[in-house]
């Protein structure tokens, strides 16, 4: 193999308008055009761009990308943390693992990013024991074999695609997850013994589970964020996903146009990570961590450790930042673990770093969260009344461990709108419970019934 500088390739001939090597799939509109097999050649980019143009463009996809969130938190219920790290992903070009039972919006999540992306194409397949390299690469073209050349047909395939949804992935076999390994990593695959550049911007798996075998270790050390995803919970939030699939059935939730962003844009902030600053302090807190990690018994490798600043400089990118700041190391929860053990460990280390405020009100929602989950299990009307009233004093504890909160950060300059919005919904819930179990109408005190809009 020769050695190739993918650094100085011309995506160009990859992401233009009629790029050559990629199919023509337009999610939107859903057009199709035929092109020639993938060109081998590799140009060098041109670097005298205009830097004010540069600036521009960059700022405008910043202003995309927020858009783009703030649309699909609309259309996702607690999904806001994956949405962020769904975009730091494709802004650094490195791939997300999705673990979690069937039925979470793993693949329509995933579809609904790539959709945003104009002229991008997406690669969706599912993976079993059975499958073969050609599903996902494409088959060999009998014509090119009759002259003794092993030329794939990568239409419509990955190759191909600039976002990927591999399904239940680390159910295939040696052979298949081979060949996406270089695919991942180097974004190249051998078409006739030639890497071939690829498209990919990233690649989105999803697993019921974490692999059990060490065969597939190097599949998953490619996937640099790992995520959990569980079943909603939130009886509000239940009712909110429940209305938007009504909605969307009935065709309300189509917007006339959706926030996207175009592929040179997303380069553009691919690029800007590279000049993001790290100053000396960040990289000090950043080996402290890992310090703190190895007492907890928890190892991570050099490389990974080095994808970490990537990361924090991709989400620097997406705030709008030029460097990388303390709040940057809160994505590093998504990236840091291998057992799913570690991950409230290093969850509460980062908070700790981060905004030891923060640290303290996650432990007083996941209480408040506690007590919600508790009197909502019982069924019974009566013994749920006796729960309520039990439950009054432990919330109205909460409340002032909250206007301690409150206080505390206050004084030290630090934001607490998100202190005092929960504040209040402790507060009424309690008095929902209360009027509840005294046969009260909740709207005599202005609080909404359980037939409002508004959900708790």
């Amino acid at each position: 193999m020769s050695n190739v500088d993918f650094n100085a390739i011309d995506f160009g001939d990859l992401f233009g308008d009629n790029p050559q090597g990629v199919s023509q799939i337009t999610i939107g509109d859903n057009k199709t055009e035929p092109v020639p097999e993938a060109n081998t050649g590799i140009k060098v980019l041109n670097n005298n761009t205009d830097k004010t143009n540069s600036i521009g463009l960059l700022q405008g996809a910043q202003a995309k990308m927020n858009a783009i969130a703030v649309e699909m938190n609309n259309i996702f219920v607690e999904r806001d943390e994956l949405i962020k790290i769904m975009q730091l992903a494709i802004i650094t070009g490195t791939n997300l693992l999705m673990l979690g039972p069937p039925g979470t919006a793993k693949s329509a999540i995933t579809y609904e990013m790539c959709e945003r992306i104009d002229n991008s194409n997406y690669f969706q397949w599912m993976l079993n024991k059975t499958s073969d390299p050609s599903e996902i690469l494409g088959p060999f073209s009998v014509r090119e074999m009759e002259n003794d050349k092993f030329m794939r047909i990568t239409t419509g395939k990955l190759p191909e695609a600039h976002i990927a949804f591999i399904d239940e992935i680390y159910k295939s076999n040696a052979p298949t997850l081979n060949a996406l390994l270089t695919i991942m990593n180097e974004h190249f695959f051998y078409n006739d013994g030639r890497p071939i550049p690829v498209p990919l911007i990233s690649m989105f798996g999803a697993s019921n589970e974490p692999p059990e075998s060490e065969d597939l270790n190097a599949m998953h050390d490619r996937f640099i964020f790992r995520m959990n995803l569980n079943y909603i919970k939130d009886a509000g939030n239940k009712k909110r996903m429940h209305s938007n699939y009504v909605d969307g059935r009935a065709g309300f939730l189509n917007l006339a146009s959706k926030a996207t962003i175009t592929l040179e844009e997303l380069l553009c902030m691919q690029d800007a990570t590279k000049g993001i600053r790290v100053s000396k302090d960040i990289i000090n807190k950043f080996i402290r961590l890992i310090s703190d990690l190895e007492r907890q018994a928890i190892s991570v490798s050099d490389r990974r450790q080095n994808e970490c600043f990537k990361v924090m400089q991709g989400s620097a990118v997406l705030a709008g930042r030029k460097s990388v700041e303390l709040d940057d190391f809160s994505a590093l929860t998504y990236v840091l673990w291998e057992k799913e053990e570690h991950i409230a460990i290093i969850e509460s280390l980062i908070l700790k770093m981060v905004n030891p405020y923060d640290d303290r009100f996650k432990a007083l929602k996941d209480n408040f969260t506690q007590i919600k989950t508790s009197i909502e299990a019982v069924n019974d009307s009566a013994q749920k009344s006796k729960k309520a009233i039990e439950s009054k004093g432990s919330i109205e504890k909460l409340v002032g461990k909250v206007n301690k909160l409150i206080n505390d950060a206050s004084k030290n300059g630090k934001n607490i709108d998100e202190f005092t919005g929960f504040r209040q919904e402790m507060i009424e819930y309690n008095q929902k419970l209360i009027n509840t179990a005294l046969g009260i109408n909740p709207g005599d005190f202005g609080i909404p019934d359980d037939n409002s809009d508004v959900p708790y």
